[in-house]
């Protein structure tokens, strides 16, 4: 268990959670804000946030650590399973900033940029799981297609330009799913996580932070789970630990029935031989036999 949890801050480590720091911001259902509404309030909230002393940059991403919530893709121009029939994929919105924050790293065509905004051809990038996974040769250029997409407002098909190869999940010892990322441009999102990678300790700008989130729209944004990236790998570590001692102690008490089980077997065959053994002892058995005969005869009952 103690080397599960080790793994698990060393592989975290690698995107220095020290210096992240995630926030959820939500828009009350009573603000009714179109698409176009909600990218200009988030394009005014990340200049802002990005001008606070200590932050070095801003991200968004629909929800923060990334959980696996699937839509089906089905993919044009392209050779592979994923060409005929829909496949299971992770689904996730994204700022260009985004790849620096978590360390992605490009093995193929380009990432984000500012040109692929809401009048730009729609455009996405997938990770090394889907490329190796679905597509037979190189997914560059290939169109995928939503089969049930979340929102009707999203553009789609939308044409692969990228591939990255993604470090394990904060707080995680797995490797990402088949996943396809695309600009927040192009596919803005009420209810987003805020990332912010900093040059100082994250609790320093937290304040800050949630307070310019809380001005996109007064009355109408809810601010909550502002954590860091190391209480996000203490909170997984955690529930790690407890699922382990969990299993440890069911392990231990499963033990203790099968050792129950065994001594209640032998007991009730050694008393059925009681005599036998009493006439052997009597008759210069040694206690090292009288053993033996005992565990013959729970052997033989097994």
């Amino acid at each position: 268990m103690l080397q599960s949890v080790w793994k698990t801050i060393e592989d975290s480590g690698r995107i220095d959670p020290d210096r992240l720091l995630s926030i959820d911001v939500f828009f009350s259902n009573d603000k009714q804000t179109e698409s176009a509404e909600v990218l200009s309030l988030y394009r005014m909230f990340f200049a802002k946030a990005k001008a606070i002393p200590g932050v070095k940059s801003v991200s968004v991403v629909d929800r923060y650590p990334l959980i696996s919530v699937f839509e089906r893709f089905k993919a044009r121009e392209a050779v592979g399973p994923i060409s005929t029939s829909p496949q299971p994929t992770e689904f996730h919105v994204v700022r260009p900033t985004y790849r620096n924050i978590v360390g992605l790293q490009l093995t193929g065509g380009r990432w984000f940029d500012d040109g692929d905004h809401e009048q730009a051809e729609p455009v996405a990038v997938i990770n090394e799981a889907m490329a190796r996974g679905y597509f037979v040769g190189t997914p560059i250029g290939a169109r995928v297609q939503p089969q049930f997409l979340r929102s009707k407002e999203w553009p789609a098909p939308w044409r692969v330009v990228g591939v990255v190869r993604e470090p394990l999940r904060l707080g995680s010892q797995y490797e990402a799913g088949p996943s396809v990322y695309v600009p927040f441009a192009q596919a803005p999102m009420r209810n987003a996580s805020v990332l912010v990678r900093t040059s100082v300790p994250p609790r320093l700008v937290a304040a800050s932070i949630r307070e310019q989130a809380v001005q996109m729209a007064p009355g109408a944004i809810t601010v909550e789970n502002v954590q860091t990236g190391a209480d996000i790998v203490a909170a997984l570590v955690a529930r790690s630990r407890f699922v382990s001692m969990q299993q440890t102690a069911g392990g231990l008490l499963a033990l203790l029935v099968a050792s129950l089980g065994i001594y209640g077997v032998v007991a009730f065959h050694t008393s059925q031989r009681m005599h036998e053994i009493a006439v052997r002892m009597v008759l210069g058995s040694s206690r090292g036999q009288v053993l033996g005969l005992v565990l013959e005869m729970s052997c033989s009952s097994f």
